[in-house]
């Protein structure tokens, strides 16, 4: 089970077919020693991202991370923060001291850049995941349920219990057709939430590129889709 504080969120998933200044060098050999090769010890990727008060939300979630998230394979996590002493120190832990753009919607809008600024960071990593900040485990998550395959697309994403069952005219897609997010009333198969994603590096590595590329296409058009990066 997968839990937000204000929301609980169904135990199943559906599998889903500006500047961030970081002035942190990366000490990329903790990370290499993560890697071993086999199924058993793919490395996974964690991406955190907690700003301002949203740090102190960090300890629960990697507890919780290390308890019960994938606990066969190897883990590292790459946090994002301007709150570099509430993360603390430790071995499969990197940090990118970054400055907080504001608020929430222009943190969320551009934390793709941020990920693709240090997509190198993460190659070393099979398959990479993120999570919102007040995400917790409440129980084991095993590799059968969150790996994505070939017939997945190798990407994964949370479609919320919210909607099933309701008319997709009602989801809260965005409608307007000037925004790179537009769907169409009538059209779309799913609504995914970006509390959670992921999936192999290279699908992972895309899906962020064609994020980053659609919000500066309507950042410059004065357009901030509906629920911002979500959308």
């Amino acid at each position: 089970m997968i839990s937000e504080k204000s929301t609980n969120f169904d135990e199943q998933t559906t599998i889903a077919r500006a500047n961030f200044p970081s002035n942190k060098q990366v000490d990329m050999a903790s990370v290499n020693n993560c890697y071993s090769g086999g199924q058993q010890n793919l490395c996974v990727g964690i991406l955190y991202v907690g700003m301002a008060k949203y740090a102190v939300l960090w300890k629960d979630f990697y507890l919780s991370s290390e308890k019960y998230f994938l606990p066969t394979l190897k883990k590292h996590y790459f946090v994002f923060t301007d709150e570099d002493e509430k993360i603390g120190n430790h071995h499969n832990v990197t940090i990118y001291h970054t400055e907080s753009l504001g608020n929430w919607v222009q943190n969320a809008m551009f934390r793709f850049q941020a990920f693709l600024d240090h997509q190198k960071d993460f190659e070393i990593c099979d398959y990479v995941y993120f999570f919102n900040a007040n995400i917790l485990f409440k129980r084991k998550v095993h590799v059968k349920e969150f790996v994505p395959t070939e017939k997945d697309g190798y990407l994964l994403a949370l479609a919320p219990t919210l909607y099933r069952g309701h008319h997709k005219d009602i989801w809260p897609y965005e409608r307007r057709p000037e925004s790179q997010a537009f769907i169409p009333y009538g059209q779309g198969n799913y609504y995914f939430q970006s509390a959670v994603f992921g999936g192999r590096f290279k699908e992972f590595a895309t899906l962020c590129k064609t994020c980053y590329d659609w919000i500066q296409i309507d950042a410059k058009n004065n357009v901030i889709a509906r629920i911002v990066d979500e959308s």
